[in-house]
């Protein structure tokens, strides 16, 4: 985050590192935060080769059985798509869940997000063979990712208030890198396959940790700073055939004027437990499963 100063002072598993960081990477906690799950779900920790990243997958299901009408998911992300932040299960596999119960279908969830990855490393990401198998294999790909793209002149705006102007490329960098990413899923996954991209309720603090950490010039560059993002997610993925799903209405109610501290974790950053259920609702409701 950035103090009223202006200095950065970053913090453990923040997804708006002030350098960018590698392709792929622990979060800053070196692993991903797994809790316990319902009977019948599958925990794997595996190492993409020559990566440095956890995958984490499993299913629900009423049977030990593989049934064609199963809904395969997988996801792409940031610390918010990884869980970080919160001792709880992230939304992916939270809305795996909410289709299994709803329709009564086996749901399978592999989750590739990363605490600190920017979009141009989701894009990486896709050249593992590992990564393009599963891809292959899913029907339904979650991709929540391009808060991190705009650490860097965010983090200016306490001692230059004209970085703001910055926004408006990191945003054209973030909707060509998300075009790219949707047509490569795309092309792995076959044109049957929902490609899902999420917004952000905020690419940077938000409630009251915001009105602590940050003053006015900052929390109004916030504001366009999750604007500009999610203005080229739409946009972004609209142009290459996925679908959109905001969760500015999941965290700020149906007329956008509710306080999202109640559903972030003490950092202003994350989702708690509450925020992780509001998306994986959000999405149950927009993306049921394939016919």
């Amino acid at each position: 985050m950035v103090s009223r100063a202006g200095s950065h002072r970053p913090r453990r598993g923040h997804r708006h590192a002030a350098v960018r960081p590698t392709p792929i990477r622990f979060t800053r906690r070196g692993r991903y935060v797994f809790g316990s799950l319902a009977a019948g779900v599958l925990a794997i920790l595996a190492f993409l080769p020559g990566r440095s990243a956890t995958l984490v997958s499993g299913s629900f299901a009423s049977t030990p059985a593989v049934d064609s009408a199963a809904v395969r998911v997988v996801a792409f992300g940031d610390s918010v798509a990884s869980g970080y932040g919160c001792d709880c299960q992230s939304f992916v596999p939270m809305y795996a869940e909410l289709i299994h119960h709803q329709n009564h279908r086996s749901a399978f969830w592999t989750n590739f997000a990363v605490a600190g990855a920017v979009s141009q490393d989701v894009l990486s990401q896709l050249n593992s063979a590992t990564v393009a198998a599963s891809v292959g294999r899913a029907n339904t790909v979650l991709v929540m990712i391009g808060a991190n793209d705009f650490a860097f002149p965010f983090s200016q705006i306490g001692s230059d208030p004209h970085a703001v102007e910055r926004f408006a490329s990191v945003g054209a960098t973030l909707r060509a890198n998300m075009t790219a990413t949707v047509r490569r899923i795309h092309a792995l996954a076959g044109p049957q396959a929902r490609v899902v991209v999420l917004g952000y309720w905020n690419v940077l603090e938000g409630g009251r940790a915001a009105e602590r950490d940050y003053n006015q010039v900052q929390q109004s560059a916030a504001l366009v700073a999750t604007r500009t993002a999610n203005e080229a997610l739409r946009s972004a993925a609209l142009d290459a055939g996925a679908m959109f799903v905001s969760t500015v209405r999941a965290f700020y109610g149906p007329a956008a004027d509710q306080d999202p501290t109640g559903l972030l974790a003490d950092d202003g950053d994350h989702p708690n437990v509450a925020g992780h259920r509001a998306i994986a609702a959000a999405l149950a409701a927009a993306v049921p499963p394939v016919p």
